[in-house]
């Protein structure tokens, strides 16, 4: 799977035209719903008979319908807003303006609201459109920070801010090479630390994702500071200022960030993408 800025920049303005096409349709549909119960408001009921029709679809059964209905003895006409359905000779009901005769409308659920439907059916199927494609940007977006480490700065950056952190020190107990995916046909690398907290329980930390293989740049039992929340232990930060400006924080991105298809559909439709989940804070 291949996932490139400029496929993101192109699914942002896929996602704002759904949601304008949406935004359109609706707002029409509302406006014939509205107008259509205003041509409503001081007509008249009054009983029509089908008559003739422009085309068939078997039998006598109409694509289009011309009613007749009577008033004050005076035959007026009017035409089905809604193709299909109509019998000649069928009764249906008319809708009249008294001043004047001619504007008439057929009263069927169908020949009122059916535009309103049609374009509210389009409206609500580009919104939710729209709606999955933003999400899938928003996702998409989240993944390629979580594997750049830039979700973990910002958690470092919160948590050395926040009143409720503490900082603990730990100490490197492996470097691991996390095979379950890979960008650019290159696995990440992480560092994993021990320590302790006061209570003298043994904690575990995870580093974010580091691109290159950091074992010429470490030294065995090394020490790292992890910046932790009091309140929650699993939202932790490493200071990896220690380390050399030759490994790589940021993963290879060309020709083409890519990565496994297993790892990208675990973090869309799984909810869990990578082992260090609680890094994505």
């Amino acid at each position: 799977m291949t996932v490139t800025p400029t496929a993101i920049l192109r699914q942002s303005v896929l996602d704002y035209v759904f949601l304008a096409i949406a935004g359109i349709a609706l707002a029409v549909a509302f406006y014939c719903h509205l107008h259509r119960a205003w041509e409503k408001e001081g007509m008249v009921p009054v009983t029509g008979i089908v008559v003739n029709a422009g085309g068939h679809f078997s039998g006598n059964r109409s694509a289009s319908a011309r009613v007749e209905f009577v008033v004050e003895q005076r035959r007026h006409f009017v035409t089905t807003a809604v193709a299909g359905g109509y019998h000649k000779d069928e009764v249906v009901p008319v809708l009249y303006d008294p001043v004047n005769p001619q504007r008439a409308l057929v009263n069927t659920f169908l020949d009122n609201w059916f535009i309103s439907l049609l374009l509210g059916g389009i409206g609500t199927i580009f919104l939710s459109g729209g709606v999955l494609l933003l999400w899938i940007q928003h996702r998409a977006q989240g993944f390629w920070k979580h594997i750049s480490g830039e979700d973990a700065d910002a958690l470092y950056a919160r948590l050395s801010r926040s009143r409720r952190s503490r900082s603990i020190s730990t100490r490197l107990q492996e470097i691991r090479c996390n095979e379950t995916f890979c960008v650019n046909g290159i696995h990440p690398w992480q560092l994993v630390c021990v320590g302790q907290d006061e209570s003298g329980q043994r904690l575990e930390f995870e580093s974010p994702y580091l691109w290159s293989d950091p074992s010429s740049f470490v030294t065995e039992w090394q020490a790292f500071t992890v910046l932790v929340d009091l309140k929650n232990l699993q939202r932790y930060a490493i200071d990896l200022s220690a380390l050399s400006g030759e490994v790589m924080r940021q993963p290879p991105l060309a020709p083409a960030r890519q990565v496994s298809q297993e790892a990208f559909n675990d973090f869309f439709y799984r909810g869990k993408p990578l082992p260090d989940e609680h890094m994505g804070d």
